[in-house]
């Protein structure tokens, strides 16, 4: 499993959750890192290719 977020242990208890910065990354998968990366990539050729 990979995890992306703000961790916070504020309230006692580990909470992952979306960062408070508008810019931040939130993301969980069971996919590898390379799997998303791949993911990714194809998405941009096809957008790009749609320009």
């Amino acid at each position: 499993m990979r995890v992306l977020g703000e961790a916070s242990d504020t309230s006692g208890e580990l909470k992952i959750a979306k960062p408070v910065a508008k810019s931040g990354n939130f993301i969980i998968s069971t996919k590898s890192k390379e799997e998303l990366t791949e993911e990714i990539r194809k998405k941009i050729q096809y957008l790009k290719s749609e320009l």
